[in-house]
């Protein structure tokens, strides 16, 4: 069984070769390429997704004095370095997630 997201891959024989089969469906060659293809781009974005989790753990560990403290920054009362580092972290969420349902959606269809 299969929905949207997720195909049950086989192999079968067709004359003197294998054959590929998606959902009990066999596909041309070209087709398997282009979906493994699409599965590595997928796993990129996975991996950058992973990337970004890790980030934000570290992020939700540290308190703005601390933080400012391990920069060497004590003494002042200036946020921005810690600011910074949040921006721009939720730049780069907001460009994956934005890729990441773009290739979702393109998945899906």
């Amino acid at each position: 069984m299969s929905d949207d997201l997720t195909s049950y891959w086989t192999e079968g024989l067709c004359g003197d070769g294998a054959a590929i089969l998606r959902d009990g469906v066999m596909i041309k060659i070209e087709e398997v390429v282009q979906t493994l293809n699409d599965y590595e781009h997928l796993r990129v974005l996975l991996c950058e997704g992973l990337d970004l989790c890790v980030r934000a753990r570290k992020l939700d560990t540290q308190i703005l004095e601390g933080n400012m403290a391990d920069q060497g920054w004590t003494g002042t009362r200036s946020g921005t370095p810690w600011l910074w580092v949040q921006e721009q972290y939720d730049t780069d969420l907001a460009d994956w997630e934005k890729r990441a349902r773009n290739d979702i959606k393109m998945e899906t269809k």
